[in-house]
């Protein structure tokens, strides 16, 4: 897994359009060996934390490995709606899990034909991130003040919550649940 590693992985990218040999290019690593399986979910946020100094990074990011966000990410790519007004299509709801990866998946299909499919499938309007999911739930459960304290503060304290519930019962994460997510969502923008 990188833990961090966007620049390099696009500085290598860059060489690669430019024709410049990859095999000539050398690239500085450090590799953290994880001993402690039972303890990974822990110690690869506290790396990247410590790594990503030179960059903002928000609060946000260093939880998107837990299984709860991959297990909504994973829903979020399968599950589909009868679309609103006229269209025939059905369409997905796009859970960003990671920062930017709603554009990174559409900028990665270059058949013209398969990305105006992907934008009908998984509308810009339908997607959303972590640190929204935490404003619909909170809000739902009647928690303004904490959705007051701002967007990455709000996330802290709903992910804190979060991880307990999947770990006491990761079974009721699922989709029924993510329906729940949607409609929330849908009354929150309203």
């Amino acid at each position: 897994q990188i833990v961090n590693g966007g620049q390099t992985t696009s500085s290598i990218y860059y060489a690669f359009k430019k024709n410049i040999p990859i095999a000539k290019i050398k690239v500085q690593m450090k590799l953290s060996v994880i001993e402690m399986q039972e303890k990974i979910e822990q110690i690869i946020p506290e790396i990247s934390r410590c790594a990503n100094t030179q960059n903002k990074v928000d609060s946000a990011d260093f939880s998107s490995n837990h299984k709860f966000h991959t297990t909504i990410e994973k829903i979020s790519r399968r599950r589909s709606y009868k679309p609103q007004g006229q269209s025939y299509t059905n369409t997905k709801w796009f859970y960003e899990r990671t920062r930017g990866s709603y554009n990174d998946t559409r900028n990665k299909i270059m058949d013209r034909q398969k990305r105006k499919s992907f934008d009908a499938e998984f509308p810009k309007k339908q997607m959303f991130v972590k640190t929204d999911l935490a404003a619909y739930v909170n809000s739902w459960d009647k928690k303004p003040f904490l959705v007051s304290l701002g967007p990455q503060k709000n996330f802290l304290i709903f992910n804190e919550q979060i991880q307990k519930d999947f770990k006491d019962n990761p079974d009721q994460f699922d989709d029924y649940y993510f329906d729940l997510i949607i409609g929330k969502k849908i009354l929150y923008d309203g």
